[in-house]
């Protein structure tokens, strides 16, 4: 069962779902114009092995947008393997959907 929450990188707030601990940690990124709920097919069995942190995009689904009112493809990977608050992810897989 994933828990919807968000961090702030200082840039920008960034929303994403987080499943229990059940394996290394896999970061989805979803495609241009679509949200987290974009994975829904896919988390049950994902969950299973995986920690899941399913992110919203920047100026994407709750995530905040960019303060010059436009988000850049170049800009959008950035905070999305760190949280203050928690310790950054060392190793991370990632699940990238049509970036």
């Amino acid at each position: 069962m994933l828990t919807e929450k968000s961090f702030d990188t200082g840039e920008i707030v960034i929303n994403f779902a987080e499943g229990e601990a059940a394996g290394p940690p896999l970061v989805m990124l979803h495609g241009s114009s679509l949200n987290w709920q974009s994975f829904g097919e896919f988390i049950p069995t994902l969950e299973q092995s995986w920690h899941i942190y399913a992110c919203d995009l920047r100026g994407h689904g709750k995530s905040g947008r960019a303060k010059s009112g436009r988000s850049c493809q170049g800009c959008w990977s950035r905070g999305y393997l760190g949280n203050p608050g928690q310790a950054a992810l060392k190793q991370v897989t990632r699940f990238l959907n049509s970036l």
